[in-house]
């Protein structure tokens, strides 16, 4: 039984010969699908990096627009003016949102899904209203209850070089 390959009898082909050539077809393979799969893995990570800074957009979105749909309570923070019973459970509410927000940043920052830069400019805005009497008492009564323990004590080291604004000005 002989079958005719290029002119030459398979019957004179050493099988040797024949299984170098498949593993180099195999390989040549393989090397084309770790490339296809870098590119795959490459793609997919930046729509992650996408879709994580487009919560994080949304998220801050909301947080400023409450915060523009109760002017008075935030100069009442921002000026250490007494604040209703239905304005201090607006700002407690508020305050929560703005922390949760940066603690979930924090944990992107973490995950490898944040840089370093993005996230001290995101810590440096809640620090900056953390700085203020009324919402540091806050801070310092609340957070260990509401809060990552780790994310707690990190946002304790930027407050630590923020003075509590006795300025009372915005």
């Amino acid at each position: 039984f002989y079958i005719l390959y290029g002119g030459v009898m398979m019957s004179n082909i050493n099988w040797s010969e024949w299984s170098t050539i498949a593993e180099i077809i195999s390989s040549i393979a393989i090397l084309i699908t770790l490339i296809y799969l870098s590119i795959q893995t490459k793609q997919n990570t930046e729509a992650t990096l996408a879709s994580t800074r487009q919560t994080m957009i949304t998220t801050d979105l909301e947080v400023l627009h409450t915060g523009m749909d109760n002017p008075t309570i935030f100069i009442k923070m921002q000026t250490n003016q007494e604040l209703t019973p239905e304005e201090d459970r607006r700002l407690q509410f508020w305050l929560v949102m703005l922390i949760r927000t940066r603690e979930y940043q924090w944990l992107q920052y973490r995950n490898g899904l944040l840089d370093k830069q993005s996230l001290e400019a995101y810590l440096s805005g809640m620090t900056g209203n953390l700085s203020y009497p009324l919402s540091r008492s806050w801070w310092n009564k609340a957070a260990n209850n509401l809060f990552d323990r780790e994310f707690v004590d990190e946002v304790n080291k930027f407050l630590a070089d923020v003075p509590v604004n006795q300025n009372y000005s915005s």
